[in-house]
């Protein structure tokens, strides 16, 4: 069974998407699947299959615009001359020239694919540039994800995002997962020395609360650093880690609005966290923070949990059941006094941030493990290809 996947960028700052997409055709690879990539972020690939050692098949076309729309004149020649040596054809985001190309000839060619939203279909998106969004909706997404042989969702909450859309599209949730587990071994640097983060980490004691996203509005950022205001005022030994990367006038505005609430000290803008200095992250801090206004998914959050960390989220992370179910954290509203409060129970309960820390560890080990999403994948593939023989147990 040979599956093509497509995803505009491979850069991991993009977010979960970007980050996951590796980890997925590498567990596919171990469970049988004939696995390649597409992408038009050629600036990125040498560097992520230096990561799986060269085990993956990427195919590049030259990108000509914005990375995460995936603009590339060569696509329409690389698909009419390759795309039929596949069975079936798995796409990672909408709203996308990629997608919506690889999708056309997909159907000329009759062969079936399956459409992983990653959040764009969700309500908060679709409302960012809605007249332009709803025109294209109407002109390609509909007919597209009406004609999908499955819509990958990795949560329930992202298909009930979705069905003020398409209520009756073909929903398959299958979560993701992680290959960060406590315990694991912190990759070596390149090199001698330690990473200009690892010598911040020595040098500083305080407690760490640890954000670890892209800087966005979506993400409640600035809901976020008014809650360490208010949390300030009544516990001073923490310091937020702002680990994520944003357009320049957005991290300006918020370091402005950081430093307007007297709580620039206590808060460290690191950039986007990768590799070692990412475990480390993971490893040294108390409690991880995402107060998203929407997040289908949420890689980071079980990034966390594998690292016993209790999480703070809200009701728009996709997780939210799950974390409340095995009381691997606390649900939160986004508001600042709410997250404030709520980050202010796990810096004095430390019994309690233990106990949801190792709940979380045993969600993770349960739920999000890639040896146990691989084989829901294949199944997946293998009900739409109707190759009973091969599909592997759940």
């Amino acid at each position: 069974m040979k599956v093509l996947h497509v995803i505009p960028t491979l850069a991991a700052e993009e977010g979960g998407p970007s980050q996951a997409i590796i980890e997925i055709l590498l567990a596919l690879k171990t469970v049988g699947v004939d696995v390649a990539l597409l992408t038009t972020s050629l600036k990125r690939v040498s560097e992520r299959l230096e990561q799986t050692g060269n085990q993956l098949s990427i195919f590049t076309v030259k990108n000509i615009f914005k990375e995460r729309w995936g603009i590339s004149p060569e696509l329409i020649h690389w698909l009419k001359k390759h795309l039929r040596r596949y069975d079936l054809v798995h796409i990672h985001k909408t709203f996308c020239f990629i997608s919506l190309v690889t999708i056309h000839y997909c159907r000329k060619y009759k062969i079936p694919y399956v459409i992983r939203p990653a959040g764009m279909l969700n309500r908060y998106c679709y409302q960012v540039g809605r007249i332009r969004k709803f025109v294209y909706f109407q002109l390609f997404e509909k007919k597209n994800i009406e004609h999908a042989a499955a819509i990958h969702c990795t949560t329930h909450y992202e298909v009930e995002e979705i069905k003020h859309l398409m209520p009756y599209a073909k929903f398959k949730i299958i979560p993701l997962g992680t290959k960060l587990f406590l315990g694991s071994a912190i990759p070596d640097m390149a090199g001698n020395g330690s990473s200009s983060f690892e010598q911040l980490l020595e040098r500083e004691s305080r407690k760490k609360i640890l954000f670890l996203s892209r800087l966005d509005p979506k993400k409640g950022v600035e809901n976020l650093i008014r809650s360490i205001a208010i949390l300030k005022q009544k516990y001073s030994d923490f310091v937020l880690i702002m680990a994520g990367t944003a357009a320049a006038d957005y991290v300006e505005r918020i370091k402005n609005l950081a430093q307007s609430l007297g709580v620039s000290s206590n808060i460290l803008f690191t950039g986007f966290l990768n590799g070692r200095d990412r475990i480390l992250a993971l490893k040294a801090a108390k409690i991880f923070v995402l107060p998203s206004y929407d997040e289908n998914f949420g890689i980071a959050v079980i990034e966390a949990m594998a690292y016993e960390l209790p999480v703070v989220i809200t009701k728009n992370v996709g997780l939210f059941e799950s974390v409340e179910e095995f009381r691997a954290g606390i649900v939160t509203s986004p508001e600042p006094s709410q997250l404030a409060a709520t980050l202010e129970v796990l810096l004095i309960d430390q019994a309690l941030s233990r106990e949801m820390g190792g709940n979380g560890k045993r969600l993770v080990d349960s739920h999000y493990r890639w040896e146990k999403i691989a084989p829901q994948i294949n199944n997946l593939y293998c009900e739409i290809l109707n190759k009973d023989s091969i599909c592997l147990q759940n």
